[in-house]
């Protein structure tokens, strides 16, 4: 069971890495805080704002975030389980 500790410790170090990368932030508040000139309207002018560089920059941050944080949850789970008493 000791490798199973030490995967869960190399995917705390690997989430936590990730997760410094970014930060969590939905369409609508990088589009707000990414485009100087944005103002909700149609669909199609969301999808092109939604390319606009510093928002997409946001959005990716975001996604590595989320990632960090399921890699940080499956190391601490198989923390847990090896050092589950038996």
């Amino acid at each position: 069971m000791e490798w199973v500790n030490a995967i869960g410790l190399l995917c705390d170090l690997l989430g936590a890495a990730v997760l410094a990368t970014g930060l969590f932030i939905g369409e609508d508040n990088a589009l707000k805080l990414g485009s100087p000139y944005y103002v909700e309207g149609t669909p199609e002018t969301r999808a092109e704002d939604l390319k606009i560089p510093p928002v997409q920059d946001r959005l990716r941050q975001s996604d590595r975030a989320k990632a960090g944080l399921a890699i940080l949850t499956v190391g601490f789970v198989l923390q847990i389980v090896a050092n589950w008493p038996t």
